[in-house]
C-alpha cells in the first residue's frame, strides 16, 4: 500500500480517537443548524401567522373605521331628519293649537247662544204658566233654573238680568202658598157625607114649635084661667089651628131628595175644579149656594150638618187666587241684551220650542 492510502486509513487509535472527535462535531453543527433552521422556519411561520393576524386585525379596523365614519354620517343624517320632525311637529302642534282654540271660541259662542236662547224660553214658559194657569210653582221652577243657567255661564253681561231675576223669585215666594190639594180632599170628603145628612121636615118644626109654647100658656093666668085654657085645649083637639112665624118645608119625596143631594154634589164638584183652575169667583159662589142650600133644606140641630156647614164656611174664606206679581221684566232684560248682541236684530228663539 502506498502512504497515501495510508494516510487516510490511520491505523493508530490516535487517530481514530481524533476523527471521531471531528465526526461528533460535525454531527452536533448540522444538529444545531437543523434547530436553527427548524426554529428559524418556527418563527418565519409565527411571523407570517402575526402578519396575517396583523392584516386581518387592520382590515377590521379599517372596517370598524368605515362603519363608525358611516354612523357619524348616519347619526348626523338622523339628526337633522329629528330636528326636521321635531320642527315640523312643532308647526302641527301650531296648527292644532290654532284650530282647538277657535273651535272653543266657535263652541264658547254657541253655548252663550244656546244659553241666552234656553234662558229666553223658560223666561216666556214662566210668564205664560203664571198669568194664564196661575201655575206659582212652575214659574219659580222656570225662573230658578233660569238663574242657575246663566250663573254656569258666569258671563257678566246677564248681571241685569240676575238681578231682575232675583226680585221676581222674591215676588213669587211672597204669596202665600194654598194648599189646592189638600181643599181638593176636602170638598171631595165633604160631598161624600151630603147623602148621610138629615133633612128638616115639617113635622118636625112643628113638634118643636108645640113643646115651647104650652109651657109658657100653662105658666100664664090664674087657676079659672088654667081651667078654661084645658077646656079650651081639649076642644082645640078636635081641631088645630095655628100659625108658625117661620117657614114651613114640606115633607120631600125621595125624588126630590135625591135631586137635591146631586146638585149639591153638582156644586161641590164645580167649586173643586174652579180650585184646580185657580178660578176664586166660581170657587166662593159655588160654595156660598151649597152653604145655603144646606142652610135651607137640612135640620138645623144636627151636628153633622153644623160641621159640614162650618168646613164649607173655612174653605169658603180661603183666597185661592190671590195677586200675582209681574214677573216680565227679566224677559225684556234679556231681549235688549241679546238684541244688543245680535247688531240692532231681534234676537229669535228656539227652533221648534216657541212657547
Amino acid at each position: 500500500m502506498s502512504e497515501t492510502e495510508n494516510s487516510q486509513h490511520p491505523s493508530s487509535p490516535k487517530q481514530i480517537s481524533k476523527l471521531g472527535s471531528q465526526h461528533i462535531v460535525a454531527a452536533s453543527a448540522i444538529i444545531i443548524s437543523l434547530l436553527v433552521a427548524a426554529l428559524a422556519l418556527v418563527l418565519w411561520f409565527d411571523v407570517r401567522k402575526l402578519r396575517d393576524q396583523n392584516r386581518a386585525i387592520e382590515a377590521q379596523v379599517h372596517t370598524t373605521a368605515e362603519s363608525l365614519v358611516k354612523s357619524d354620517e348616519q347619526r348626523a343624517a338622523l339628526a337633522a331628519g329629528q330636528r326636521e320632525s321635531e320642527q315640523k311637529l312643532a308647526a302641527r302642534l301650531d296648527s292644532l293649537e290654532q284650530g282647538v282654540q277657535a273651535i272653543r271660541d266657535q263652541i264658547g259662542r254657541e253655548r252663550g247662544d244656546w244659553v241666552a236662547a234656553e234662558s229666553d224660553y223658560m223666561l216666556r214658559y214662566a210668564n205664560r204658566h203664571l198669568l194664564l194657569e196661575r201655575d206659582v210653582r212652575g214659574a219659580l221652577i222656570a225662573l230658578r233654573s233660569v238663574d242657575d243657567l246663566l250663573a254656569e255661564g258666569a258671563n257678566p253681561i246677564y248681571l241685569p238680568v240676575r238681578e231682575q231675576l232675583r226680585s221676581e223669585i222674591q215676588a213669587l215666594e211672597a204669596i202665600p202658598p194654598v194648599d189646592v190639594d189638600g181643599v181638593a180632599l176636602e170638598l171631595s170628603a165633604l160631598s161624600k157625607q151630603i147623602d148621610t145628612l138629615p133633612l128638616a121636615t115639617a113635622r118636625r118644626d112643628i113638634a118643636k114649635a108645640q113643646k115651647q109654647e104650652t109651657p109658657a100658656a100653662e105658666e100664664k093666668g090664674s087657676v079659672v084661667g088654667r081651667f078654661f085654657s084645658a077646656i079650651w085645649k081639649g076642644l082645640k083637639g078636635m081641631v088645630t089651628v095655628r100659625r108658625l112665624d117661620q117657614n114651613i118645608l114640606p115633607l120631600l119625596p125621595p125624588e126630590q131628595r135625591y135631586f137635591l143631594t146631586q146638585n149639591l154634589h153638582l156644586r161641590l164638584e164645580a167649586a173643586r175644579l174652579a180650585l184646580l183652575r185657580g178660578d176664586g169667583v166660581i170657587y166662593q159662589d159655588n160654595l156660598n149656594a151649597a152653604m145655603a142650600w144646606i142652610g135651607e133644606y137640612f135640620d138645623h140641630d144636627d151636628a153633622s150638618v153644623k160641621r159640614t156647614r162650618d168646613e164649607l164656611a173655612r174653605l169658603a174664606q180661603i183666597n185661592i187666587a190671590p195677586a200675582l206679581p209681574e214677573i216680565d221684566e227679566s224677559l225684556r232684560t234679556l231681549e235688549r241684551i241679546r238684541q244688543k248682541q245680535s247688531g240692532g236684530k231681534p234676537a229669535t228663539a228656539v227652533r221648534g220650542r216657541q212657547p
